[in-house]
């Protein structure tokens, strides 16, 4: 099993994906094959095979849906506890038998297990975290937490602000600061591009590549839109985790970002008394819907919270 032709495999099918490319596979084996003339489309359609067999990815109607935790795995640096805990998240979520191929092959490409094939001792702590978090969401809390903070060590010399903001109380706090002491976010939006790169990645995963309110598909009029804005984010987790975040359209982005529509907690929506006035009948846009009970996480609550009390308009 190639790791760098699988990690190159998963990076260019992501890519192609979100540019709403049907023609994903042949796109990724010419740019495989671009970069490394010795590999045949048959070892590119092996590691898809593999991909497949192991559920780190999921084929849908038009496009390919990649889970967040294949995304981590496929941009970790190699040997890395991030690649690491990436890998057995792939793992557990794919209810297949670590012991045996091809998971346990697949487990033994990252620094995982020890050379008496444990779990080595630096990972058992976050691990049995991952194991506790794997049901509760898209991507575990402590897996985002390490990769995020594995992205910020990687800059240098970052300006922050917002220092003296005040953070959503996630459950997971302790351990949030533990591995991000850092309050506030950089004031370069820039920094933080890979990390945004990976917010709109678990957008796409969680609503399923459409709005929820209008229900468009087409990737390019998709917005990964904050809850809490990126601008009045108080730590840089808050920019990163999934329940800050909706996937919207461009038209319901908009009224969203500005605060002319928002969401209770039962998730329904909230029209500002601000756009009804600007188009008493509302004709232009579709509000007869309600978000998913499975998007209504206790922390995307907390943001939506958030948004009606700081950006909806009254």
């Amino acid at each position: 099993m190639n790791k760098h032709l699988l990690k190159q495999t998963i990076i260019y099918l992501n890519e192609f994906s979100l540019d709403d490319d049907h023609d994903l596979v042949s796109q990724t084996v010419r740019e495989i094959k671009r970069q490394d003339p010795s590999m045949s489309e048959g070892d590119v359609i092996k590691v898809i095979h593999l991909l497949q067999k192991i559920h780190a990815l999921e084929w849908l109607d038009t496009t390919l849906d990649m889970f967040p935790s294949t995304v981590i795995f496929s941009k970790a640096n190699p040997n890395s506890d991030v690649e690491a805990l990436a890998a057995y998240e792939i793992a557990l979520r794919s209810n297949l038998d670590l012991n045996e191929d091809p998971m346990k092959s697949f487990l033994k490409l990252t620094t995982f297990y020890d050379e008496n094939e444990n779990i080595r001792k630096e990972l058992c702590t976050m691990a049995k975290q991952i194991e506790n978090e794997i049901d509760q969401d898209i991507v575990s809390e402590t897996l985002n937490i390490i990769y995020t903070e594995s992205i910020i060590k990687r800059k240098s010399s970052l300006e922050y602000r917002n220092q003296n903001r005040k953070m959503i109380n996630f459950d997971n706090q302790d351990f949030i600061l533990e591995r991000l002491p850092q309050r506030g976010i950089p004031v370069s939006r820039e920094a933080t591009k890979d990390l945004q790169s990976f917010f709109k990645d678990t957008q796409m995963h969680e609503f399923d590549h459409a709005c929820p309110i209008c229900h468009i598909k087409v990737p390019q009029l998709l917005i990964a839109s904050h809850i809490k804005p990126f601008r009045d984010c108080a730590h840089i987790y808050e920019t990163a985790t999934h329940d800050n975040g909706l996937l919207l359209c461009r038209n319901h982005d908009f009224l969203f970002d500005q605060g002319y529509i928002s969401f209770n907690d039962d998730g329904t929506i909230i029209i500002s008394k601000a756009l009804i006035e600007k188009d008493p009948h509302l004709e232009h846009f579709n509000f007869d819907t309600r978000l998913d009970p499975i998007y209504m996480t206790k922390n995307r609550r907390k943001f939506l919270k958030y948004h009606r009390e700081n950006i909806l308009k009254r």
